[in-house]
């Protein structure tokens, strides 16, 4: 009996919470990996398949410890107008994954339903704390810079492994992203990643919450780790020659410079500036060194003149084209995820390779959840971003993460990723529901 009570005592004391706020933190660090298990589709189709991901299992457990805690019901239950439109959202996509009602819309709904029970668990679950959030997903995407800068060092896949989920590329190989001059390919750079664009958004985000937590621990010893992870993470995003994280990161510092420009004073920056201005001439210096080596790829992404960046517009051109079919005639929108297969259905002709989203986040997500539930999706965020508005104090919290959402809503005018791939689509709702949580533990000291 005494074993049975201590058992009991276990999953309603501290210690559940506890376990639930380490689970959380493996499930960050595992989300930039792509180690998974192909249930259903072509493994050379990312878009047409269903996967069971490392990061999975560990959301299974979470939910588990969130059951057998007795805790599932007030976890998921609405307590603000907000989340009733989540909820929505879910049963708008469920409902046009019917549509449809095969395997992979059954996968995608479940995908979308994980979404959002995410949510929840991150904004809900009591001993979380966001500085540790940033940490781990600090730490995992510095293990793909580090990768990712000796793939480009050497032009090969180092870290090609069916447990990785990693393909093998070369610059030569049909497929493999690259730039190319009149000296030859260039592989770019793609860490863990499915593509190196997929990369640089996870790097450019990475670069902010660096720097967020280099001001918030300004007296630690720990500040020159931060600096070297900083110098990492910069060099990984120029050797993808990614333009769009290239381009979100530098909107973010000059949203963050107009901010500064109206809320702190001169002497303040001038200060600033005195105490950091060896991070500041290293990041500068580095950055300097790296595009001028890499200066002919460096011209070739910007001027697009080569034929590569050639092929890549027309495909973006054709993309277009092919999503003005699909949502005429699906203007309520195919179902989360199912963009790509209706694709298929339109073109049945089309080659593999060929099956791709549209590269837009915003044309995607319109297609796939129709007018409606586009328009809800706005909404959601907008009403975040208000609520957001209201919390008094945690300035240094509300501006980095208002910075990470305006860098995911840069690169989504851009690319697809933070909607199609479920790991930057997850990513994507762990930096919505951090705003979220914000604002709740403003509201209510006991929110759990």
């Amino acid at each position: 009996m005494g074993f049975l009570y201590q058992i009991k005592e276990f999953w309603r004391g501290r210690e559940i919470d506890r376990l639930l706020e380490y689970l959380v933190y493996i499930y960050i660090f595992l989300l930039l990996f792509q180690t998974r298990y192909i249930i259903w589709g072509s493994p050379d189709q990312d878009f047409i398949q269903a996967s069971l991901y490392a990061y999975d299992i560990v959301f299974l457990l979470i939910i588990a410890v969130v059951a057998l805690s007795g805790k599932l019901q007030k976890m998921f239950s609405v307590r603000f107008r907000i989340e009733i439109i989540l909820y929505m959202l879910f049963l708008i996509s469920a409902f046009l994954s019917l549509v449809y009602f095969n395997f992979l819309s059954v996968y995608k709904a479940f995908r979308f339903l994980e979404a959002v029970g995410l949510f929840f668990v991150i904004s809900r679950a009591k001993l979380l704390d966001i500085r540790k959030i940033f940490i781990f997903f600090i730490v995992t995407v510095f293990l793909n810079a580090v990768v990712a800068i000796l793939q480009f060092t050497t032009q090969s896949s180092i870290t090609a492994s069916k447990w990785l989920g990693t393909a093998l590329h070369s610059p030569e190989q049909a497929g493999v992203s690259a730039v190319e001059t009149f000296r030859g390919r260039w592989m770019r750079a793609y860490g863990f990643q499915p593509h190196p664009n997929i990369l640089a958004g996870f790097l450019s985000i990475g670069q902010i919450l660096i720097w967020y937590l280099y001001f918030k621990y300004s007296t630690s010893r720990f500040r020159s780790l931060f600096v070297v992870a900083s110098a990492f993470l910069l060099a990984a995003l120029l050797f993808t020659f990614s333009r769009s994280g290239i381009l979100s990161l530098a909107v973010a510092f000059a949203f963050y410079l107009f901010w500064i420009y109206f809320n702190v004073s001169f002497e303040t920056i001038k200060g600033f500036l005195k105490k950091n201005v060896f991070y500041v001439f290293l990041l500068a210096a580095l950055a300097g060194v790296l595009v001028f080596s890499t200066s002919n790829l460096v011209k070739t992404r910007i001027m697009s003149s080569e034929r590569l960046e050639n092929i890549s517009i027309e495909q973006r051109i054709s993309g277009y084209y092919n999503f003005k079919e699909i949502f005429i005639s699906n203007w309520y929108g195919t179902g989360y995820g199912m963009y790509t297969y209706t694709l298929a259905l339109f073109n049945p002709l089309y080659p593999d390779y060929s099956l791709q989203p549209v590269h837009n986040g915003y044309m995607l997500a319109l297609s796939e959840i129709g007018v409606f539930g586009f328009t809800l999706f706005i909404v959601f965020i907008l009403y975040l971003l208000y609520n957001l508005k209201s919390v008094r104090g945690s300035v240094g919290e509300k501006m980095v993460l208002v910075l990470a959402l305006i860098q995911i809503l840069v690169i989504s005018v851009f690319d697809h990723y933070f909607w199609s791939i479920p790991s930057a689509f997850l990513f994507f709702i762990i930096i919505l529901a951090l705003i979220h949580r914000v604002y709740v533990t403003n509201r209510s000291s006991n929110f759990n």
